[in-house]
């Protein structure tokens, strides 16, 4: 009697464990589903999808957008070497003064110059348009260098002298509004003489005509300002630091290297040695009305 006892009670007991371990799962299951309800996977959403998409002929950034979220951009589009400096120099170091993080967007490699015959007989050598190039390029990398840009923060293109592509520069300009807040686009005047210098201020004119570009200015050329006879209208800008002074000295000798085993060529100087005076007479850059 008494075994059969204990039998009952260890039954009951075994069947009293199964039961709760059953209902523990199904507990844990419901709990489980709840919380997969509660949070959802979350895709990409459009914006996303666009910044990891640029435009067509557009090179995608070399560094990790995401990090300068709470930085303003500041871009400049460089029509061929030498303009970052004697356009922009002034702007650009005031910008990094300020903390702002400055993007070069070099369209040419500028074959088309005018001074490939004076280098060629200087070097006792017939240098071909791509050659010239190439050394335009070499000293656009260094003087983008001395000015506090380093690679990362600049892109080259290649765009045909006077046939500037209107698509790709405006897929640039959005594709930077896609992945930062707040964007500063730099442009020469739109009443430059040359076609490759008021292209990119006509383009990023018309975007922020329709509301796609929010902060657009633009500025007079060396030669513009200082050299053609026509009064400029706009304002002056000084750098804010006059030590600044030394990184602009050293940006404009970038392109007064020569040494052609190397394949420094001074093109820069040869082509524009005049404008590289004016522009160290006085160390200012005309910002104009757009």
């Amino acid at each position: 009697m008494k075994s059969n006892w204990l039998i009952g009670l260890v039954a009951l007991t075994c069947l009293f464990s199964g039961s709760y371990l059953v209902w523990k799962s199904i507990d844990n299951i419901n709990k489980v589903q709840a919380e997969s309800k509660s949070v959802p996977v979350k895709g990409p959403t459009l914006e996303e999808l666009q910044r990891k998409q640029p435009g067509d002929g557009v090179e995608p950034l070399k560094i990790d957008p995401s990090k300068f979220q709470h930085r303003e951009i500041s871009i400049y589009y460089v029509p061929h070497p030498d303009d970052e400096i004697l356009t922009f120099g002034v702007p650009i170091r005031n910008d990094i003064q300020s903390g702002r993080v400055v993007f070069l967007i070099l369209l040419s490699h500028g074959e088309s110059t005018g001074a490939i015959d004076k280098v060629s007989r200087l070097a006792k050598k017939k240098l071909t348009p791509k050659q010239i190039g190439e050394a335009r390029v070499l000293e656009f990398r260094d003087a983008a260098r001395s000015l506090g840009v380093e690679e990362p923060f600049y892109h080259i293109y290649n765009m045909p002298g006077g046939k500037y592509q209107h698509d790709v520069i405006q897929n640039i300009a959005l594709y930077f509004e896609h992945n930062f807040p707040s964007v500063i686009h730099n442009t020469m005047s739109e009443e430059d003489v040359l076609s490759d210098h008021h292209i990119p201020a006509k383009v990023i004119g018309a975007l922020q005509k329709e509301g796609k570009v929010k902060q657009f200015q633009t500025y007079s050329s060396v030669y513009m300002d200082r050299i053609s006879k026509k009064k400029r209208d706009g304002y002056k800008v000084y750098l804010i630091s006059p030590h600044d002074k030394e990184s602009l000295d050293q940006a404009i000798h970038a392109y007064k290297i020569w040494n052609p085993t190397t394949g420094r060529y001074a093109i820069g100087n040869h082509s524009v040695s005049d404008q590289f005076r004016a522009l160290q007479q006085d160390y200012y850059a005309r910002r104009s009305p757009n």
